[in-house]
Formats: structure tokens, C-alpha cells, sequence
């Protein structure tokens, strides 16, 4: 078998560890098929031959041995990957075949849920959603969306939630459903045109979303806090005291786990269902598709192609139900779902596995170390984690789907276009410069934090020492993969952050956070000539600097030439005077590195450029 695809490619050999992209070895059979001799009895829950629900009608007569089907392997070309999701052929429930669900774990670990105290969002119960979901359609009944402005006014009189946590949930919901790069770039011009026309509010209100997917969204949060936090086997670490050792021994405890997760999902099965169905005893095949915002599942837990929910149960293949609108019960529905439901350690290797996954790459621990990679295909996001690394410079330069960093301390980190969220928690004097649509920074503290992003970072309370400037860097391939991650560099919101508290205990914005000063911001260069190209002096970062912060790198590099006119001048025609300035400059370059913690990166390039 070739090689899963992956995003990172370089013919130097800055690249990440073996472990993380070495390929593997060819010719051997896939792991990935769903059979007992390769993938391990505790990470299925069901199979053909036991099931209770099999899709033998009678139940009584034992079912035929599945066939085995050996799976076809995962080409090293990415555009297989980037296939449309739309074929179900592959996917439709066949006589001996049971298929397997697992949650959607990059949603969870990075962006959907926000870390905020229960007491805050008690009102997201099931009771009071469903009582909502009955208003709505007794004075709307042919509704099925909620404005943004419908959405603000119920949440602050009837949830009794805050504007900046009702209006974070909004459009956190709006970029982890939109499945679109273009659509999302088309939005977000027409976003530009309404700022710039003093209109954004009006633009605000028009947006809306379907209304069960997002009363599923909040519930969710209600349960994390609810149930998932109280049975999680360890608590956050405290962030007043942040050491890079704490967070080495704690990520491997995340209590955003797949177990634990899992267990819930199963209880609330008929819970979640109840809310696409409006609280009707029986749900269509249409109305369970959008609890894929959540679920995904397939033969085999390798599956690289989601297909719609309804054509991977057997209760809309018979002959009875052709239609996506006819009904099922939805005890029967949610049982059959329950029982099929498992953790998916092959696609979601678990936070100590310093592995590979076809959709989900991850660094671990790594420390003093410099790493390179490049995207080989931009037709290919993945989700990505960075944990416990500390004293490292990482530059990923690929587009990615999510990104999540935890647990990083004294590393600078430097992000492709990101489409969706990055999530930085747990994390402490770290440096990160990443274009995406959304960054949430929670539990950490003095983050410098340089992006372009198209809605407002999202800061939590529970943090501190947090400064945030627009994006200083850039690279040869940006604007291409810009353009792949639906991310419009027109559009930068980093100055207007969201505030969320965490808590009933009040802090204020401003000794958590603060914004760059302009005549702190400085240029950040890739030392790498395969990342920006022989010509990178003559080119031009595509993400827009605010005018103020052009104006001090313009007035920097006036005082620099003035500084070097002068010098030519006073040792024009004394070599002695000359030779004198310079050991000058280079002693105080090199303590001023080492006050700056520059020393080790240097060194760390060097020994990148050695090996």
C-alpha cells in the first residue's frame, strides 16, 4: 500500500520527523479493513455477525458471513482525497454489510465547543431548546432557518445569554458548517463591502442558519459542560503557573476525549435526533443528514469519503422509504445509531501517538528543534495537532481545516491558511503567526498572536498577557493556498476580538488582553528559501497590513538607512575607527539574541542547514 496522502512535501531534508510523513512500506495489506484480524477488538462495537439490528429483516436466521473486501488502497495522488462527497454508491448499506460511526473529532478539539462555565449557558438544556423549536414553528411553521438578529434577540431574553457568547456561537456555528472556500470568500466580500459602507450590522442580521443543526450545536455545549467535563479522567491545567513539563504530562489527560465524548453521544442519541425532528416521534432521512454535522461513519474506520447519514442505514434503502422525507421512529433510529457508534483511534490516532492518520497529522514533544514542511498538493486540508513542544520553531506551510496547539511553551509557530478555527489552549510564551477564518485562544498566557482572519478572535477570560497584531509574514505559495482555504486577506479583524467569560468571576478585557501597539510591529522572515523563493524581497505579503502598521515598518527603515549613512560617514577614510564599529555591532547583536531568546533559533537553523 502507498503511502497515505499527505500534505507536506519537500525535497529538503527540513522536513517532519520519519515518523510523521516517511512513507510506508508498499505492498503490504491495508490495516484499515474492517475485519477482526486487523483492527483492534476494543475500537468496534458491532459487527455482522452479532448485531441485534441487523439488516437481515427476519433477525432470526443467522446472517451470512460478511465477505471480506479488501480495501483499495489510499493513493498518494490527493486529489482522490478531495473527491466529492456526493457518491453514495460506495457507501449505500448492502446485505451482510454493517457500517460503523464515529464522531467528527477535529470539530470538538477545535473550535465547536467553547470552554465556558455551565452556570453561564444552563439555559441551553434539552426543555428549553425544545420549547424554543415549538414557538418558532407555531408562528413560522414553514421556517426552517434562524436569522442572526431572530438568534441574538431570543438568546439575551430567553436563554439569558451574553451578546458576545451569543454572537461567538453564531458565527463559530456558521464557519464549522461551511463546507464552501469559495462560497465563503464570496461571503466575505460582500462582509468587506458592508464594513466599508457602515452597514455591517444590516449584513449581520440578514445571515442565518438552519435552525435543528445549530439547537444541536448548543446543546452539545450544554452537554460538554454537563456530563463529558464531569467524567473526563483529568481536570484543565491552571494557567498561573505554566511550565512546559506540566503540559508533557498532562496532554496525554485531555479531557476533550474521544471516550468520553462517545459515552455521551450514545446516551443522548435520541436527544440529539429529537431536536432535527422538532420534537416529532419520527425523523426523515433529510433531518438525520444534519446530525453529520457531528457524525460521520462508513465500512471501515479508515474511510476517507463521507456520504449523506441516510444511505448508510438500512431503513431508507428499503422499498418502503425512497424518499428523504419519509419517517422512522426515532427509538428505533437512535438505538441503531447508539449501538453502532465507537471511538476512531485509526483516523484520530490518541494524543500519545506520535503517528500519522489519513486525515489527522500531529507533532508531539518536540523540543529545541527547528521543522520545515511544505505543502506537496493544495488540494488536500487536513486537521492538524500540535502538542507539548516547547523551545521550537515550527513552520507548516500547507492549508489546513483545523489546527489545534496545546500544551506549547517559548515556541514560535508559523501556520498556513488555516479554513476553519485554530484553537490555542494551554499554552504559555508562545509566538503564532497563522491566516485563517477564525483563531479561539483559552487557558493560556502570554500568547503573541499575529494573523489575518476573516471573524474576530475569540479570547476567554481564563487567559492572560495576550497580545494580538495582524499578520506580519508571509510565504511563496500563500496566496494559492489562501485561495484554496476560502480566506479573503482583504479582510482582517484581528483589532475587534470577542471577549468571553468563563466564568461568573469578572475580569475585565484589558488585563487579559491587549492590541499591538503599530510601533511594536515588526516583519517576521522565513528563513527558508523553499518556503518564500529566491525573489522573496521583491514580493508582497497579500494579507493587508492596516495603514498605520505600514507606516511604522516605513519609518523603522527610514531610521535604519539613516543609522548606516551616518556610520559610512564617520569611518568613510578610518579602517582603524571602521573595524572598531563593527566588533562593536556584532557584540552588542549577539547579547542582544541572547536577551531575546534569538540565540537558540539561530543555532537551530544552523544545525537544520548542517543536516
Amino acid at each position: 500500500m502507498s503511502s497515505f496522502p499527505s500534505p507536506f512535501h519537500s525535497k529538503s531534508k527540513r522536513t517532519l520527523s520519519n515518523n510523521f510523513i516517511s512513507n510506508t512500506n508498499k505492498g503490504r495489506k491495508s490495516p484499515y479493513v474492517l475485519s477482526s484480524r486487523t483492527v483492534p477488538t476494543n475500537e468496534l462495537t458491532i459487527n455482522s455477525l452479532n448485531s441485534p439490528l441487523s439488516t437481515n429483516p427476519s433477525n432470526t436466521k443467522p446472517s451470512t458471513p460478511t465477505r471480506k473486501r479488501r480495501r483499495k488502497s489510499i493513493s498518494t495522488d490527493s486529489t482522490i482525497l478531495n473527491k466529492s462527497y456526493e457518491s453514495s454508491s460506495t457507501t449505500s448499506t448492502n446485505k451482510g454489510q454493517v457500517n460503523t460511526f464515529w464522531l467528527k473529532c477535529e470539530r470538538i478539539e477545535a473550535g465547536l465547543i467553547l470552554n465556558v462555565d455551565l452556570s453561564l449557558i444552563s439555559n441551553l438544556s434539552l426543555p428549553s431548546l425544545r420549547q424554543i423549536i415549538k414557538d418558532h414553528s407555531g408562528s413560522n411553521s414553514s421556517s426552517t432557518r434562524i436569522r442572526y438578529s431572530e438568534w441574538i434577540q431570543l438568546a439575551q431574553n430567553q436563554l439569558q445569554l451574553s451578546s458576545n457568547l451569543a454572537q461567538v456561537l453564531f458565527l463559530t456555528f456558521e464557519t464549522i458548517n461551511n463546507k464552501n472556500p469559495q462560497n465563503q470568500i464570496t461571503a466575505t466580500k460582500h462582509e468587506l463591502l458592508a464594513i466599508r459602507k457602515n452597514k455591517y450590522n444590516e449584513f449581520l442580521n440578514k445571515r442565518s442558519v438552519h435552525m435543528g443543526s445549530f439547537f444541536l450545536y448548543l446543546y452539545i455545549q450544554y452537554l460538554y459542560q454537563d456530563r463529558v467535563y464531569a467524567i473526563s479522567p483529568t481536570q484543565p491545567l491552571s494557567n498561573t503557573n505554566l511550565k512546559p513539563r506540566d503540559h508533557q504530562v498532562g496532554f496525554s489527560k485531555l479531557h476533550l476525549n474521544q471516550d468520553a465524548w462517545v459515552s455521551v453521544i450514545k446516551d443522548s442519541m435520541f436527544d440529539l435526533l429529537s431536536l432535527l425532528s422538532k420534537s416529532s416521534p419520527a425523523i426523515s432521512g433529510k433531518q438525520l443528514n444534519r446530525l453529520s454535522f457531528i457524525l460521520s461513519g462508513g465500512y471501515t474506520l479508515g474511510a476517507e469519503h463521507e456520504a449523506p447519514l441516510m444511505n448508510m442505514v438500512p431503513f431508507w434503502s428499503s422499498r418502503k422509504r425512497t424518499s428523504a422525507n419519509d419517517e422512522i421512529s426515532l427509538d428505533r433510529l437512535s438505538r441503531y445509531l447508539s449501538e453502532r457508534l465507537t471511538v476512531n483511534h485509526i483516523l484520530y490516532p490518541e494524543y500519545h501517538e506520535n503517528r500519522r492518520s489519513p486525515y489527522c497529522h500531529q507533532i508531539i514533544k518536540m523540543e529545541k528543534t527547528t521543522q520545515l514542511s511544505l505543502s506537496k498538493s493544495e488540494n488536500y486540508l487536513s486537521f492538524f495537532r500540535l502538542l507539548a513542544c516547547n523551545a521550537s520553531y515550527v513552520y507548516l506551510l500547507s492549508p489546513f481545516e483545523y489546527v489545534e496547539i496545546y500544551g506549547c511553551s517559548n515556541s514560535t509557530i508559523v501556520l498556513g491558511p488555516v479554513q476553519k478555527i485554530v484553537k490555542i489552549s494551554h499554552c504559555s510564551n508562545c509566538r503564532v503567526i497563522v491566516p485563517a477564518r477564525s483563531v479561539h485562544v483559552n487557558h493560556s498566557s502570554s500568547i503573541k498572536l499575529f494573523c489575518c482572519v476573516n471573524t474576530p478572535p475569540v479570547i476567554y477570560s481564563n487567559c492572560r498577557q495576550i497580545t494580538i497584531g495582524p499578520l506580519n509574514t508571509f510565504y511563496e505559495k500563500m496566496k494559492e493556498h489562501l485561495d484554496h482555504a476560502g480566506i479573503n486577506p482583504s479582510l482582517n479583524q484581528f483589532s475587534v476580538p470577542y471577549f468571553i467569560p468563563t466564568s461568573r468571576i469578572e475580569r475585565s478585557p484589558q488585563s487579559v488582553y491587549r492590541i499591538l501597539p503599530p510601533e511594536e510591529f515588526t516583519q517576521f522572515v522565513i528563513p527558508f528559501e523553499e518556503a518564500t523563493g529566491p525573489s522573496h524581497a521583491n514580493k508582497v505579503n497579500p494579507c493587508v497590513v492596516p495603514r498605520d502598521y505600514g507606516q511604522a515598518i516605513q519609518q523603522k527603515m527610514v531610521q535604519v538607512a539613516k543609522l548606516f549613512q551616518f556610520i559610512r560617514r564617520h569611518v568613510k577614510n578610518d579602517p582603524e575607527a571602521l573595524e572598531k564599529s563593527e566588533k562593536m555591532m556584532q557584540t552588542q547583536f549577539i547579547e542582544w539574541m541572547k536577551e531575546t531568546n534569538r540565540w537558540d533559533e539561530v543555532l537551530s537553523l544552523l544545525n537544520t542547514q548542517h543536516q
